[in-house]
């Protein structure tokens, strides 16, 4: 039959019309995936990478630190009602026999907000207390209260300390991020010395709000392990009070899961402040605290 013929005279052309369909639609596919792999900053034909869970990636964290601290405290608080009668120095731990080494617990915070912003909030506290036998070559003047050799005198102490500092990375990529910010302190100082025998006490509260330059330090070294370190710093003299602080931590972290990390590490803090004002705090001040510290840290 004559269409028969053509029919079978057309019928290489319709299959190579259709192979040549075939191919340009498979190769629009591939132009849209290259596309898409493109758009997600990824080689074609390659798994999208997952980010590694660490300190770079996390979006909320919640660390409990215990800490070991030495004491280092030396302490001179003058006449209130009148500041130019200095009291006496003296070292609190060697002096009234407070303990040297704290054993102690605290707990700390961080948001993450976009990539680059960082909040974290800590709240400490140390309370110490003792009772001795007062051995003195001189009478000790504190506050407007005078204690002598051989006295049997009760001493407490207690500092309190939030934190809330903000930082931006100014650096970050895959393994590290610097960043810089500033930070906010509310510190409290009380304490209490007392002799029963002779009806005599004497008392210490204040309190007050310190701004200071901060920066903190990320480095993931391995899959699991990472390094950290923050830092704060304030020198400054306002009217008659001059002060000087300074904080440091820095630590090695095991991500032992997803969501939760070991480590060890070593944290100090640093108080000097050196005041004239009586509705503040008349006398000087000088606190060094510093040693190891263990944590573990759930994040998100």
């Amino acid at each position: 039959m004559p269409g028969a013929g053509r029919l079978t005279h057309h019928a290489p052309m319709w299959a190579f019309h259709r192979f040549a369909l075939a191919a340009l639609a498979m190769g629009a596919a591939g132009q849209v995936a290259a596309g898409e792999a493109m758009s997600s900053g990824r080689t074609l034909l390659q798994p999208p990478s997952q980010a590694v869970p660490s300190p770079l990636t996390d979006r909320f964290a919640a660390t409990v630190r215990f800490h070991s601290p030495m004491m280092d405290s030396f302490f001179r608080y003058d006449d209130p009602d009148n500041p130019s009668d200095f009291g006496t120095p003296f070292y609190i731990e060697d002096t009234l026999g407070l303990k040297s080494r704290l054993f102690q617990g605290s707990i700390d915070m961080m948001f993450r907000m976009n990539e680059r912003h960082r909040i974290h909030a800590q709240y400490s506290q140390q309370d110490r207390s003792a009772v001795k036998t007062l051995s003195l070559s001189g009478p000790l003047l504190f506050g407007s209260s005078e204690f002598d050799h051989g006295d049997v005198v009760h001493s407490q102490m207690q500092q309190r300390k939030l934190d809330v500092t903000y930082t931006y990375s100014v650096l970050r990529r895959e393994r590290v991020e610097v960043g810089l910010g500033l930070g906010i302190h509310l510190l409290q100082f009380e304490g209490t010395l007392s002799e029963p025998a002779e009806f005599t006490t004497e008392t210490l509260d204040t309190a007050g709000p310190a701004a200071s330059l901060a920066a903190d330090f990320t480095w993931r070294f391995t899959r699991r392990f990472s390094l950290t370190a923050q830092g704060q710093w304030l020198r400054g003299k306002v009217s008659d009070i001059e002060a000087e602080y300074r904080s440091y931590r820095a630590g090695v972290q095991f991500r032992a899961a997803r969501n939760l990390s070991i480590g060890v590490g070593y944290s100090g803090t640093y108080y000097e402040v050196d005041s004239a004002d009586p509705d503040f705090f008349p006398g000087y001040l000088w606190i060094h605290n510093h040693g190891p510290e263990a944590f573990f840290r759930v994040s998100f």
